[in-house]
């Protein structure tokens, strides 16, 4: 018999321009136990398939690997090695949960096989059950495309889009789309019309496009399997899936060692570790921000951009940190305070309770968005809170989660996100009793509850609210139409003749070169400013102030190329109070 475990020789050459690892069983149980992980897979055959070659490697056994262990003799003979995958009379063998096999030889790996070759006959309840069950979970998107003419739409509506939607705010929980893989010539004829490459490569492609939308990761097996030896033209072996499985697991290596949603370059790491590892002064973020370090980048990019807003007519939008002038074109006009000490104000905590709360009413600031939103709500929260060190977690968070949620890790670790400060009401004692600051997560149109928006807000007499709408740009490539229409402009047509509510937009922030190669054809600096351009005029069109981040963001430092750390965020909601301070009238 064939030895197929040394199928690796030619994905790990040590001169293959990939970076590509092969793991052994061992191996593969060290990078699944750590945390215990559970892979669920869940679609088709093909998904079935790539389930076996995984089970091969957790259970060390190429010959039966996929199969349940009380095995007939005859059955024993018949579905050895590639028969597992081949031979239809295998099928009602298969084992579909580890955890039901008798011999473990890796104990704290799971691996699940969860078949639909449809909709209708997906339980998606009690797999989103079986999902936040556990205590990480892998969760392998593949559905049935070639059960359905290959229809992407398909798939995304009723596989993708509702267990984003119902795993979203889980930290445990990591969602992978999965492709589907080359045909080949011997496919028979009966399918050659519907089941062809061309079809394939075009689902792939839609499917990768709203996978990234969600910020989801894309398995892509296409050009990969282009010439290998499938038994139907449709359906392959042992090695390629096998092969599969190898690959899946240094994407899982990867992950890993990331602590956000998108895998990230080495260059991302070494940012992360550092960022991960300074510590949170706050007298020292509050002079490199004012400039009393004279050469701060930081400060120099408010320079070119806040006295912009100081010279608008008091009736007219404000519009921060668009296209700025030079530096000496603002050093050179009168403009209101010194330029050199950069023209805005820091908030102490006494101050920021002294401008949102009034006359001893219980004032609102909701922000509504999604996780460049969040990340502003989470600095506002730190400074209302003045503890730039842990501000952004719940009072309840476990001194273990708060140990490495500290700092620039409230902002980098995903594991932090679970025991974010999303609601001000839930401290015990709040530093300014009568200010809530809360966060509406939104990252989708269709997440929008408006009737949800408005229960927020105080009745008339009851307080002031401010409303702080970043939307979901980065989730929907750039799309600011769907962002006004469905948020901004349903809000301020709700709102319009209410007088004590307070709409403020705000734009995306610049991106960095560290952005994952996989994202930089949708995701770059020209669509952001083409974005906060729109959003700019649309917000001005119902004079409400605009906060554009992008001048101020464009050498800053990304853990990720796409998100930004304590620094930033403080800064954005510094500049966001100056903004507030200058709608309501009041006197720096």
């Amino acid at each position: 018999m064939k030895d197929n475990t040394k199928i690796s020789s030619a994905a790990s050459n040590d001169n293959h321009p990939c970076t590509f690892k092969w793991f052994d069983a061992l191996e593969t149980c060290n990078l699944l136990s750590d945390p215990p992980t559970t892979l669920i897979y869940v679609g088709d055959s093909l998904m079935r398939h790539a389930m076996h070659g995984m089970q091969l490697l957790v259970r060390n056994n190429f010959g039966l690997g996929a199969l349940r262990e009380t095995l007939p003799a005859n059955v024993s003979e018949k579905c050895t090695c590639n028969r597992q995958f081949a031979v239809k009379d295998c099928r009602p063998w298969i084992l579909k949960d580890t955890n039901n096999a008798t011999l473990r030889p890796c104990l704290n790996a799971r691996v699940i096989f969860v078949g639909a070759d449809g909709e209708d006959e997906l339980d998606l309840p009690a797999l989103a059950d079986l999902t936040m069950h556990q205590q990480h979970a892998v969760v392998l998107l593949g559905g049935w495309g070639m059960h359905n003419s290959l229809m992407a739409h398909d798939v995304y509506k009723h596989l993708i889009q509702p267990m984003r939607a119902r795993t979203r705010r889980a930290p445990h929980v990591q969602l992978v789309c999965m492709s589907i893989h080359s045909l080949q010539d011997n496919v028979p004829d009966i399918y050659k019309a519907v089941h062809n490459n061309r079809m394939v490569d075009s689902f792939n492609k839609a499917l990768a496009r709203k996978c990234a939308a969600y910020g989801l990761p894309f398995f892509d097996t296409f050009s990969m399997t282009a010439n290998a030896t499938s038994f139907d033209g449709i359906h392959y072996g042992i090695q390629v899936n096998v092969l599969k499985a190898q690959v899946l697991l240094n994407f899982l290596q990867e992950l890993k060692m990331n602590a956000m949603h998108h895998s990230k370059s080495p260059h991302s790491e070494d940012v992360m570790e550092s960022l991960l590892r300074q510590p949170c002064d706050p007298e020292e973020l509050r002079l490199r921000s004012l400039g009393d370090v004279p050469d701060s980048p930081l400060c120099q990019d408010v320079l070119h951009a806040l006295p912009l807003a100081l010279r608008e007519e008091q009736d007219g939008p404000l519009i921060l940190l668009r296209t700025p002038p030079p530096i000496q074109t603002l050093l050179d006009q009168n403009t209101s305070g010194p330029l050199q000490a950069c023209t805005y104000h820091w908030f102490t905590q006494q101050q920021i309770c002294s401008l949102l709360s009034e006359h001893g009413e219980t004032n609102t600031m909701l922000f509504i968005g999604d996780s460049l939103t969040r990340h502003i709500m989470q600095a506002m929260q730190m400074v209302v809170r003045n503890d730039l060190q842990h501000g952004g977690l719940r009072p309840e968070t476990p001194p273990d989660i708060s140990e490495r949620c500290t700092c620039n890790g409230q902002f980098a670790e995903k594991l932090c996100l679970h025991w974010a400060l999303k609601d001000s009401q839930q401290l015990p004692e709040p530093p300014c009793p009568s200010l809530r600051v809360l966060y509406d997560g939104t990252e989708h149109e269709n997440e929008v509850n408006m009737s949800r928006i408005l229960s927020w807000l105080p009745p008339p007499g009851g307080g002031q609210a401010l409303v702080i709408i970043g939307g979901w740009g980065l989730r929907r490539h750039f799309n600011a139409q769907t962002v006004y229409k469905h948020l901004i402009k349903p809000i301020r047509v709700a709102t319009r003749r209410l007088s004590h509510v307070q709409m403020i937009c705000i734009g995306i922030h610049a991106l960095q070169d560290n952005v994952p190669d996989e994202f930089k054809a949708i995701y770059n600096n020209r669509m952001v400013t083409a974005f906060n351009g729109v959003m700019s005029r649309r917000c001005a069109y119902h004079k409400l102030p605009f906060l554009d981040p992008f001048s101020l963001t464009v050498n800053a430092t990304s853990f990720d190329g796409l998100n930004y750390g304590l620094d930033v965020h403080v800064l954005k909601a510094q500049l966001l109070l100056n903004v507030i301070a200058r709608v309501k009238n009041v006197t720096l």
